[in-house]
């Protein structure tokens, strides 16, 4: 039995995201991810700051939006106005949103490439068609995990339990394209 240790695995992928931020910096190019948190949910709150926590030990800019209340217009307002930010990189916004939000129409508003959490209908178009894109952090952080302890999934049998939009339907889609049976 493999025992795939994601605590470990997670402290080498910082330090080596460090070094790829350093190279970034030394051409001029300062890494920066906006996150973007609507509502006052504890656990949100508390997720968020790990994140941002995660940004600074890598080297990388984290621009936190925290937006108590709003709209789904002025979500998708400040989405847009970070698409076409220059000095944006990436944009994340933590899910679940307050149910007066149209979670659907914040993640249609992120451009692909900037939508880092691979949430995006186009995003996960691109992995059900198994073109290359940004996968959900869930995804990637297992797929990753698979790569770094050499486990093939291809010709196994596979169960996916959940089918959330950041989880379960693209991690069954990715696997599939691997001719994995789900």
């Amino acid at each position: 039995m493999i025992v795939l240790d994601g605590k470990e695995t997670s402290a080498k992928i910082v330090e080596e995201i460090k070094l790829e931020v350093a190279a970034l910096k030394a051409k001029g190019v300062n890494p920066t991810l906006a996150l973007i948190l609507v509502g006052a949910d504890p656990g949100s709150t508390r997720y968020v700051n790990l994140k941002v926590k995660r940004c600074e030990e890598a080297g990388i800019t984290a621009q936190f939006h925290h937006l108590e209340t709003a709209t789904t217009e002025q979500v998708v307002a400040l989405i847009k106005r970070l698409n076409t930010d220059p000095k944006i990189h990436g944009i994340m916004v933590q899910l679940p949103a307050p149910k007066e939000v149209n979670e659907g129409e914040i993640v249609e508003a992120i451009a692909p490439e900037k939508d880092v959490d691979g949430l995006s209908p186009v995003t996960f178009g691109k992995i059900v068609l198994g073109e290359k894109s940004f996968l959900p952090a869930g995804v990637e952080a297992i797929m990753e995990l698979f790569r770094r302890y050499n486990v093939d999934p291809e010709g196994k049998h596979w169960v996916v339990v959940g089918l959330t939009s950041w989880l379960g339907k693209p991690m069954a889609a990715l696997l599939l394209n691997k001719k994995v049976e789900v």
